[in-house]
């Protein structure tokens, strides 16, 4: 069960396909965005900017592409409705 305050995460999204990748969009208190993706604690690797750069693009391929445009644009508005 997804609980808000462990390692200061506020919002997170997880999308798990199994048998192939599990893919997650996690917001964190301290203004950074970081998305994980891998089978095995996340060891295909992970990427981390701050709400700025989030909220200008700089993940927006890459959410895109393993997540959907769906989970982006809600991350998005997640973002903006926090003083973003």
């Amino acid at each position: 069960m997804y609980e808000p305050w462990i390692n200061g995460i506020i919002k997170k999204w997880s999308l798990d396909k199994p048998e192939e990748e599990l893919y997650e969009l996690m917001v964190h208190k301290e203004k950074t965005v970081t998305v994980a993706y891998g089978r095995f604690a996340h060891s295909s690797g992970s990427k981390a900017v701050s709400w700025a750069e989030f909220s200008a693009g700089e993940l927006d391929d890459l959410v895109a592409k393993t997540m959907g445009k769906d989970i982006l644009n809600q991350a998005h508005k997640y973002i903006r409705e926090q003083g973003i």
